[in-house]
């Protein structure tokens, strides 16, 4: 079962989280240390402990109090969507309509961007990534969309040109009343009693595009994430890397880095680095990496983009991302990674 105990001070300055469905990175002495399971954190709560115990709601309960410091006089209450009827070493022996409908819940988060409000739903890609929508109110109504982030999940995938792939599923995506636009996913409603099945449409027409990963009808194409990602590790360890690091435009829109190259003192990232593999992909990793140039937190992190050196791409999309970060055939990656292994 998972519970999350906080204590906030304008900030989390001390939390519980039992057994969540995330993990959490520590990072010390410019190495990561991945945390599973139970896990406390302190102010400034960048550092994880370890709590193997097995415990029921209330004794996690009493002690957070504990370590806290904190008095309780009031009457304990288990959660709304925790059964009466526990038993077997944690086992749920009876489910109830309230607790099947709160273990759903629990699986959805909304988060107000610049966009809009960016919503996780209970659904999970191919990929084992989640589903995240975003609404936003328009003219005469409201338009929830994926992001694009289907399309970009197929370009990962090695199956890479999303962009013919989306018309090839046009006719599945406007069975459930979408519409590609763009690369995204998107759905237009006129009422506020209509945004809820919006976002469940659209997450299931964002889902039938990134599976066609699965269905691809033709020879996989080699990974070339995978082949970057072993250069690199191999020049400089892969204590200094981590993979898919979660990154955030200036007006808030989020990102998936390939991975990121870590310093060798304070593990802080020094270099945001993108393979290609193909160019269609390099108009959105244009965007990608734009986006990721105007927020004043990353100032002074390279944007590198990595292309295959077997495929031929437009040169005018090449200098295009040089306008916004570094270009390096895979050829010369080696020079580029020579660079990092020095910086400190």
């Amino acid at each position: 079962m998972k519970s999350t105990f906080t204590l906030i001070f304008g900030e989390r300055i001390f939390s519980l989280d039992v057994n969540p469905g995330l993990t959490h990175t520590n990072r010390v002495n410019g190495k990561r240390e991945v945390i599973r399971g139970t896990h406390w954190t302190r102010w400034p709560c960048h550092t994880a402990e370890r709590d193997k115990r097995e415990l029921g709601h209330q004794q996690w309960f009493n002690h957070f109090l504990l370590e806290a410091n904190i008095s309780f006089r009031g009457r304990y209450d288990h959660p709304p969507y925790l059964p009466e009827q526990i038993g077997l070493g944690g086992m749920i022996v009876s489910l109830s309509e309230r607790f099947l409908k709160a273990a759903i819940c629990e699986q959805t988060e909304v988060i107000a961007t610049s966009q809009g409000y960016e919503v996780t739903l209970p659904q999970v890609y191919a990929s084992g990534n989640v589903v995240a929508v975003t609404v936003a109110a328009e003219a005469g109504g409201f338009v929830v969309h994926d992001n694009s982030y289907a399309a970009m999940l197929l370009e990962r995938s090695g199956t890479v040109r999303a962009a013919s792939l989306t018309r090839e599923v046009a006719a599945g995506v406007e069975a459930y009343g979408c519409e590609v636009v763009n690369m995204r996913v998107v759905r237009r409603c006129s009422t506020l009693d209509e945004v809820a099945i919006s976002l469940t449409l659209v997450g299931c027409a964002s889902r039938l595009i990134a599976d066609q990963a699965l269905a691809v009808d033709r020879a996989p194409l080699f990974d070339f994430k995978a082949k970057l990602l072993g250069k690199v590790t191999g020049l400089i360890g892969a204590d200094r890397i981590e993979p898919n690091r979660d990154v955030t435009g200036h007006l808030g829109s989020r990102y998936k880095i390939a991975f990121a190259v870590l310093s060798q003192s304070n593990g802080r990232p020094i270099a945001f680095v993108e393979p290609i593999a193909d160019p269609s992909a390099l108009p959105r990793k244009f965007k990608e990496f734009y986006d990721i140039s105007l927020n004043e937190s990353y100032a002074g992190i390279e944007r590198v983009a990595v292309l295959d050196d077997s495929k031929t791409f437009p040169p005018g999309d090449a200098l295009l991302m040089q306008e916004v970060g570094s270009l390096v055939r895979f050829s010369d990656a080696a020079n580029m990674v020579s660079q990092w292994a020095t910086v400190q």
